[in-house]
């Protein structure tokens, strides 16, 4: 630290990036972020580009930081490859640009070993740990709730899938559909 700054050690400069944005309403997120880097040394710069330019600069790969968003998933399946493996670093889906020999190895232990329950889940924890390691990921925010709109003409099963809205397992009912006013 210098000056409130953190400074790299080698270099002698300031931590410092450049948060890439394309849609003004991701600033009320980024915001608070930049807000608690700084109370750690940490400057964040905001730019904010049109979607054309942002589009560009993405597929270059011309940027240190973007929002995105990484759903969780209960599984470790072969899904994983397009989002993480080296083979997709020129596609919109390694959006991290991450190039991990490591990386590569426990996703293909994971694409191998579907049908293993206990190698699966250690593959998947080993990769976990290497991803949460390197920090690819800043976890923004958090929303814990499913924001829905549906007629009350569905029923759905008394037990609830525990990682999903289970859209799959909801019915037309027309005893539900009946009470409804007509249009």
């Amino acid at each position: 630290m210098k000056d409130g700054k953190l400074i790299n050690v080698k270099t002698g400069e300031p931590f410092t990036f450049e948060l890439l944005l394309w849609n003004s309403t991701d600033e009320r997120v980024a915001l608070p972020i930049k807000s608690n880097l700084a109370r750690m040394g940490i400057t964040m710069n905001i730019r904010l580009v049109d979607t054309a330019q942002f589009q560009s600069r993405f597929t270059k790969g011309d940027f240190d930081m973007i929002s995105s968003g990484y759903d969780p998933i209960f599984f470790p399946g072969p899904d994983l490859k397009i989002v993480w493996r080296s083979d997709y670093i020129d596609s919109t889906y390694n959006q991290a640009r991450v190039q991990d020999p490591a990386v590569d190895a426990l996703i293909d232990g994971i694409v191998a070993n579907q049908e293993n329950e206990p190698m699966l889940q250690a593959y998947g924890r080993a990769l976990d740990r290497v991803l949460t390691w390197n920090y690819y990921v800043i976890p923004e925010w958090h929303l814990d709730k499913y924001r829905i709109a549906w007629w009350k003409r569905f029923s759905r099963p008394a037990v609830q899938p525990k990682y999903s809205l289970g859209f799959g397992s909801w019915w037309y009912d027309a005893a539900k559909d009946a009470k409804l006013p007509k249009r």
